[in-house]
């Protein structure tokens, strides 16, 4: 029975490797094993606790990136279906989205391809004579 128990006792700690952070180790024995015994239950727990929030935190952060990818996908949808032009660009001025419309009126071959600033943008519109920026942040040229 005492080998027994050992052995379960000895195993018990082991399974912690293996991630099995709901296995506790039997308290057992003289004050000192009992205290070290307590200090590793208690370490299962807190361990046991803070995988189960960055579980939570894994499945929050999933579901908000759907999310904005269920947002992205219909604010897409929603450019290219419109007969309106447009260009969008960050606050660095740099072109981030060239609807299909824009890209008619631009006369591109592939408005996706486009790769740089609205500055090379307007550049690159030789016959083209104006713009209307509709933008609060953006401090470039109004009209070329």
């Amino acid at each position: 029975l005492d080998d027994l128990r050992r052995d379960r006792r000895r195993r018990q700690p082991q399974s912690l490797t293996h991630g099995r952070l709901d296995r506790r180790v039997e308290v057992d024995g003289g004050e000192e094993f009992a205290s070290l015994t307590q200090a590793f239950n208690t370490m299962a727990e807190e361990l046991a606790s803070s995988r189960a929030k960055v579980e939570q935190s894994r499945v929050e952060l999933e579901e908000h990136h759907e999310d904005v990818e269920r947002r992205r996908r219909y604010v897409e949808t929603v450019l290219e279906r419109i007969t309106t032009g447009v260009v969008a660009i960050d606050a660095s001025g740099v072109v981030t989205t060239i609807n299909g419309a824009a890209g008619r009126l631009l006369a591109m071959q592939d408005p996706r391809a486009f790769a740089g600033t609205a500055r090379e943008l307007l550049n690159s519109l030789g016959s083209c004579r104006y713009f209307i920026w509709a933008s609060k942040d953006w401090q470039g040229d109004s009209a070329r």
